[in-house]
């Protein structure tokens, strides 16, 4: 049964559930700050367990990067600046109240009559002025002013954005650069240690006159070969791991932990097709997005110029009271108005400067466009094919593993034949590369 509470009562009831509404919304922002805050701390404990940790995976590389990078810290310092520089803009708007306090103490010796009375007076004095200025209109400068510095700073973001994306995408290729050649030096290694079994075996079968003398020299040219590539191998390796510490931000003296791929690697990253990516790469792309805030912030200037060029004027109020021995207070209200009738053609050719910078800017943001567009379907491209080339190479090192073993157990009966093994061998070495290369994008087609 409803209860009538009458107007009273119904006010109240209003009241009690705005009030009610009010606190739910408090709670749901301090929550949020909350909730921030947990996670940029748990994101710092995060990267500093990573740090320390003796497993390196690629979301730990990524995350240190972003915390750790010397370019990545330095491109959100500028846009600390520029966002400082934007406030300037903004206060533009806002009135302006300037203390000014002065204090003086004289002391004045003089003589006086045929007496030559002498006599010293000291005096003392302090003034305190306030003095508040505030515009309360004008020809539209200060809005343009406050737009193109807004325009800057989202400039700045995007370009801060596309920063840490370029520097996380380098990561991640020289994260599968170093597990690569990791995986190079691997069958490298063991395509040594095949020679020198090969090498071995050759030895024994001429010391029972079951193979040429000869035979031993090409194993051994072989086995050095083969002991070259794993020294190259190595080498890759140191490289790959000081660039890939020097990205992210470690030490040179730091030693990089063991990188970890499980998990990492997939085959297959949806079923995207070539325009549908075309689209959302011009879409997505900060640096695109960056050029596109630069450009209306240029506009902007050419309506600064124009303003210049011609007539520009302000309403501003100033209010001034001085705490003094003698007191006084002055407000005032001025019309400034101003046009430059002459000034050899400055003002004009400011005006044309302005406007050839955003027409080039405009033809840069057409042709980066054009190459985005075409790095995009190069890319999709590379990404299809590779996919093909990594099934057929894992089918090409099945054959050529069987192969090999087909030979190793010919050999093991005693039908030794180098020319044999070593065919067996160069393939399976040569499909187990591909099968790597492939594996991690680096194929040679």
């Amino acid at each position: 049964m409803p209860v009538n509470l009458g107007q009273n009562g119904q006010k109240s009831q209003k009241k009690w559930f705005q009030c009610r509404t009010e606190r739910c919304r408090l709670s749901r922002v301090c929550f949020g700050m909350m909730r921030s805050r947990i996670l940029v701390l748990g994101f710092l404990l995060a990267g500093a367990q990573a740090y320390g940790q003796d497993q390196l995976t690629l979301a730990d590389a990524l995350r240190l990067a972003a915390r750790m990078n010397g370019t990545v810290r330095a491109a959100y310092a500028n846009l600390d600046a520029v966002r400082s520089q934007m406030k300037v803009s903004q206060s533009a708007f806002l009135p302006t109240l300037t203390p000014n306090y002065n204090w003086t103490t004289s002391s004045t010796k003089y003589e006086t009559g045929l007496q030559r009375t002498l006599g010293r007076r000291n005096l003392s004095e302090g003034q305190l002025d306030l003095t508040l200025n505030y515009k309360l209109l004008d020809s539209g400068t200060r809005q343009l002013n406050y737009n193109s510095s807004r325009n800057d700073f989202e400039a700045s973001e995007f370009n801060a954005l596309q920063t840490l994306r370029n520097t996380l995408f380098t990561v991640h290729v020289q994260y599968y650069e170093t597990l690569r050649a990791q995986q190079i030096l691997r069958v490298n290694t063991e395509q040594e240690k095949r020679s020198a079994q090969i090498l071995d075996f050759t030895k024994k079968c001429e010391e029972v006159g079951a193979g040429p003398r000869k035979d031993i020299l090409q194993a051994e040219a072989d086995f050095l070969n083969d002991k070259v590539n794993r020294i190259s191998a190595e080498i890759d390796v140191e490289n790959a791991e000081a660039t890939l510490k020097a990205t992210i931000g470690f030490d040179a003296a730091d030693d990089l932990p063991k990188l970890s791929a499980d998990g990492e690697l997939e085959s297959s990253r949806g079923n995207l097709d070539l325009r549908s990516a075309l689209k959302a790469g011009l879409t997505a792309r900060a640096d695109l997005r960056a050029q596109r805030k630069t450009i209306k912030s240029l506009e902007n200037d050419i309506r600064i110029a124009k303003i210049d060029a011609g007539l520009t004027w302000s309403i501003d109020a100033t209010v001034r009271n001085s705490f003094a021995p003698d007191n006084f207070n002055r407000s005032a209200l001025s019309l400034n108005a101003t046009m430059p009738l002459y000034d050899g053609h400055r003002s004009k050719e400011i005006v044309n400067i302005r406007r050839a910078n955003l027409e080039a800017q405009l033809a840069n943001l057409t042709q980066n466009e054009r190459e985005i567009k075409a790095d995009i379907e190069a890319a999709y491209k590379r990404h299809v094919q590779i996919r093909r080339v990594l099934e057929a190479s894992k089918l090409a090192f099945e054959a050529a593993k069987q192969n090999f073993d087909v030979a190793v157990v010919g050999q093991e009966k005693g039908k030794f034949n180098l020319l044999e093994i070593q065919s067996a061998q160069v393939s399976l070495t040569t499909a187990e590369v591909n099968s790597v290369q492939a594996l991690y994008g680096k194929s040679r087609i």
